[in-house]
């Protein structure tokens, strides 16, 4: 009997047990858990003997196997006492794309049974807190510890190769049965446990002994709960945690880093924590860009880019704001130390006398933020300031706002220059960080970056389906947790146009330790989903100006090159069926493993809350910054620093957007002032500039449906050369296979003929259509080069495919005449199989040519290139008339 090769299982919360022909010894359980079984293929009969029919002694049953149980002497897990209680003012619980959320009812049960889990680092392992909510009193729930085991298993379409294969195995069992069993609230829980890194590692190592599966802080573990269905006793009905709903969880990093030289010690258990990396870099594989892949009404296009970045920074950070009146003034202050780049000894004197010993100030990594002159001297403007190149900068919200009223970002960064485009999330400061100096404006920067396609900049809501995922790199998750309900669409729209002068330093300390200062002088304008600017109660353009200053601490680490190739850092992965608690088929697949299976899973990004790591509040430059941060604040500020906000939430409140509170108000009250005079000079070279600016995108536009409609045209003569194409080589086989029997040939040639000549007239088609396509990227200089040889190539294979016919017709005929019986046989033979080779060559060619014709090079190009450019233009061109109607103003 053949070896049946059963399918790798696929996990589901619902699906029951597959029904299989058990063997005399087997029973099928009447219970089902919430992934489904991999079916298993029947035993065969034995043969009878002496031609009896008999039946077998059933074999006796395979023990079960079973897991430690958190508590138990075999198990790395033991339950302690709770360090808080569960969170009531919690009510809505963000889901999954696709799925409704989890919310408190009126009566305080939960319409879906959810768990969260919060890990601490311990001296010898993790301590988890699982926070679960119920949507009964007395729910049976069953916790595990699980793991996520990357092998090379054999092929099964080809047992000599091999595939990767990824699997979800439990390691223990942390709770099996009423885990709400409180009077005062049966429907939230807390439950704390405390993991032994050593003894999980045994036990990992008892597990799979031939495999490497070694703990580390890269490696994500998870806890998944499934509840049992109340009113089905013994099956299981839904599922939450896990790889895939949020359960997953790292190992802490509790080191530090330490400057060159330090005496620090690391801290924390070596084998399994350490200094956590400041900059992470995840590379974006294939089937994460296919899976958020839009579609833009005429095919699916990639939204993210292939072979990109996700990027995670986290850092600490000095945001204060200047008084308007006085930004000049502390621009002046810091060029005046800056001007000492070209004499280094002097520069470092200088430095050392305002900040202390070891510190000396430049400007060599940040040249490019200012214009200088062939000789190499800085060029300044009429205040005798540096003259810099403004960055600019789109912003994206709703139009009240949304994410600006919570202190959150989300930034595009895109120029017709640039390979593809960037996406940044901000998040305010979620931990307030340790301040033994009381250094004001002091904050955890948790910052995110995601590389997109270009021409993603003017199309936003392509990232809609990315952001509205629990997936792994998409930062933007973290926002839907601080604002419950938010659909990504909701933000995705141009909100804002900010153009900053930035006056840039670099301080650096001897141990290495860099502080970037920069000072930026901002001038802000609110625009409208079209990106057109947005017209205030007045009448007027929406804007403001303000300055800032802000102090980045660059620490050691994050010039380090953490980057990694992951897989899609999704959930998804086969699990193993485990009916009343025995993990005998998860234990046969562990067995045959070998060194190269490891842990995998999702892989490591930062998350908001690593603001506040050891690696960096314990960190020798975390206190250098505590030290000069004061001391810089005094030079700079005469010591009256006020703590700001990230500039597009200041700039969202200074023109109206959101609202301002009181103390806001007084604060920026000369702000609003220099703004009013400003729109008011600004008015007057508004209209024309913005009608123009409109004009510019709009022929963008225009442009771009016109070429898509001409791409229209030819992709629809394409389809009909491919259903043309599949009569005409129908038609030449069936002409060739009649002569070579030798039937009437007549009628099949004329067949050919005719089918010949409809062919013809679809190429003399697709030809008109592509000189329309031509025409329409002509004046836009657009290159149609690929679809032009793509055209001559089909052309040129039905020629030589009829000509091909003719010269095979002539060697069969000749065959036909020869006297010579073997001459004439290997005539035909060589006539025969030419035309199968040559036909099938054609069949392939063809669908090459049809597949490269259909991805339309050149209107894909215009889509970038040409409203890319249309929209950079615009942005600059609005940022220069922002900037020389302040000057007109006289501020």
């Amino acid at each position: 009997m053949p070896t049946i090769t059963n399918p790798p299982p696929v996990t589901t919360p619902t699906t029951t047990t597959p029904a299989t022909t058990p063997t005399p010894a087997t029973t099928t359980p009447a219970t089902t858990t919430p992934v489904t079984t991999t079916p298993t293929a029947p035993t065969p009969p034995l043969p009878p003997a002496n031609n009896t029919t008999t039946t077998p002694p059933a074999p006796p049953p395979a023990p079960a196997v079973k897991l430690p149980v958190a508590g138990a002497a075999d198990s790395s897990i033991k339950v302690v006492a709770n360090t808080r209680g569960p969170d009531m003012t919690r009510n809505f619980i963000t889901a999954l794309s696709g799925d409704n959320p989890t919310t408190r009812k009126p009566t305080g049960e939960w319409s879906r049974g959810w768990i969260i889990v919060t890990p601490e680092p311990i001296a010898n392992g993790v301590r988890i807190t699982v926070d679960s909510g119920h949507e009964k009193k007395g729910d049976t729930v069953k916790l595990t510890l699980d793991a996520r085991v990357r092998a090379q298993v054999p092929d099964r379409n080809d047992p000599t190769k091999t595939r990767t294969e990824e699997r979800v195995i439990s390691l223990e069992i942390l709770n099996d049965g009423i885990l709400n069993a409180g009077t005062t609230n049966p429907f939230d829980n807390v439950v704390t446990y405390e993991i032994d890194f050593a003894k999980l590692q045994a036990q990992l190592k008892k597990m799979a002994p031939n495999a490497n599966l070694t703990l580390d802080t890269s490696v994500p573990l998870a806890v998944q709960a499934v509840w049992q269905n109340k009113n089905n006793p013994g099956s299981w009905d839904h599922r939450w945690g896990g790889y895939d709903r949020n359960g997953s969880f790292y190992l802490p990093y509790t080191g530090t880093h330490q400057a060159p030289g330090s005496t620090g010690n690391t801290t924390g258990t070596a084998a399994v924590s350490g200094p956590m990396p400041l900059d992470i870099g995840v590379t974006l594989d294939d089937q994460i860009v296919q899976r958020y892949q839009n579609w833009d009404g005429n095919e699916q296009q990639d939204v993210l880019l292939k072979g990109g970045q996700f990027m995670s920074r986290v850092e600490s950070e000095v945001k204060v704001a200047v008084p308007y009146d006085e930004g000049k003034k502390v621009a002046a202050t810091l060029f005046d130390l800056v001007k000492l780049h070209g004499d280094p000894a002097k520069a470092r004197a200088e430095t050392e006398k305002l900040f202390g010993k070891g510190w000396t100030i430049g400007i060599n990594d940040v040249q490019r933020f200012y214009q200088f002159d062939q000789a190499g001297a800085f060029k300044t403007d009429k205040d005798g300031l540096p003259a810099v190149n403004p960055m600019l900068d789109r912003y994206y919200d709703s139009a009240d706002g949304k994410l600006a009223d919570k202190g959150i970002a989300l930034r595009f960064r895109e120029t017709p220059q640039d390979k593809a485009g960037l996406v940044n999330i901000k998040l305010p400061s979620p931990a307030t960080l340790p301040n033994t100096t009381n250094l004001a404006g002091l904050i955890g920067r948790y910052d995110t970056g995601v590389q997109t396609v270009k021409g993603i900049r003017a199309t936003p809501a392509a990232l809609a389906d990315f952001f509205d995922s629990d997936d792994n790199l998409n930062a933007f998750r973290h926002v839907r947790a601080m604002m419950p309900g938010l659909k990504a669409e909701e933000v995705l729209k141009p909100a804002m146009d900010l153009s900053t002068n930035r006056y840039k330093v670099i301080l650096e300390h001897d141990s290495g330790t860099k502080i970037e200062i920069s000072l930026d002088h901002v001038s802000a304008i609110a625009i409208d989903e079209k990106g057109n600017a947005r017209m205030g109660p007045d009448g007027k353009p929406m804007v403001a100006t303000f300055w800032q200053l802000e102090l980045d601490l660059e620490h050691l680490q994050t010039k380090s090159t953490n980057v990694t190739t992951s897989n899609s850092g999704g959930g998804s992965a086969g699990s193993f069926n485990a009916t009343n608690g025995d993990y005998a088929e998860q234990q046969k697949w562990l067995d045959k493993l070998d060194k190269n299976a490891t842990l995998s899973g999702p892989p490591r990004v930062h998350q908001p809350s690593d603001v506040a790591n050891p690696s960096i509040i314990d960190s020798d430059a975390y206190k250098l910054l505590l030290d000069v941060g004061p001391k810089l604040h005094k030079w700079m500020l005469n010591g009256t620093a006020t703590s700001a906000i990230q500039k597009y939430a200041t700039a969202a409140r200074l023109v109206g957007i959101v609202k301002m509170d009181p103390a806001m108000q007084t604060q920026f009250t000369k702000e609003a002032a220099v703004s009013q005079k400003w729109k008011e000079e600004l008015d007057k070279s508004f209209k024309p500039q913005e009608t123009a600016l409109s004009k510019l995108q709009a022929d963008a536009q225009k442009a771009t449906r016109e070429l898509t409609k001409a791409a229209v045209v030819l992709r629809r003569e394409y389809a009909q050369l491919d259903n043309e194409w599949w009569g005409f080589q129908s038609a030449v086989q069936t002409a060739w296979t009649a002569r070579t029997k030798g039937n009437a040939t007549r009628v099949a040639d004329d067949d050919l003929e005719s089918e010949a000549e409809a062919y013809q007239q679809i190429i003399v088609g697709l030809d008109s259509a592509f000189k329309y396509y031509e025409r329409k990227a002509a004046p836009l200089k657009i290159d149609v080069s690929a679809e032009k040889k793509v055209m001559a190539d089909v052309t040129a294979k039905f020629d030589a495919i009829m000509k091909q016919h003719e010269e095979r017709v002539k060697k069969f005929k000749a065959g036909e005449a020869e006297t010579d019986p073997a001459k004439s046989k290997a005539l035909k033979d060589e006539a025969t199989g030419d035309m199968t080779k040559k036909l099938t060559e054609a069949m392939n060619a063809f669908n090459t040519f049809l597949n490269e014709a259909q991805t339309m090079k050149a209107l894909k190009t215009l889509k970038v290139e040409l409203i890319g450019t249309a929209e950079q233009k615009a942005t600059l061109m609005r940022s220069d008339n922002l900037w020389a109607s302040q000057a007109a103003a006289g501020i």
